[in-house]
């Protein structure tokens, strides 16, 4: 048994042997997700400790930055309601709707003057 986990631990500790998707997320930490994660897409280790890259400090910030109102401003949808109650509905551009597939959307009604978000 002790052998097995020493294998499990040596192929976690190189990023290049398995692809992330063998990995199911639930297994690591958060800091121990982005740390692979992180090392398999750009090669590099991610210091967390003192970062330098950009990149880096994006990660340190998914870890220790979290706030309700980041979920909300994530979804184009809720951040409008977000911004109408904060600073007024007069700084919103008009919408033409919300659809949850591309079927249900009415082309027709669209003429080439709009443009749909996605997301």
């Amino acid at each position: 048994m002790n052998n097995i986990i020493r294998k499990i631990k040596k192929v976690l500790a190189d990023p290049g042997i398995i692809p992330l998707i063998f990995i199911p997320k639930r297994l690591l930490s958060d800091r121990s997700f982005l740390r692979y994660k992180y090392c398999r897409m750009t090669g590099l280790k991610l210091n967390l400790k003192k970062p330098v890259l950009f990149n880096e400090k994006l990660q340190w910030l998914k870890l220790n930055d979290r706030k309700e109102e980041y979920r909300i401003l994530a979804d184009k949808y809720e951040a409008r309601k977000y911004i109408a109650q904060t600073i007024g509905e007069e700084y919103l551009i008009p919408l033409y709707g919300v659809w949850d597939k591309f079927e249900d959307i009415p082309l027709i009604r669209l003429n080439g003057t709009k443009f749909l978000a996605t997301g």
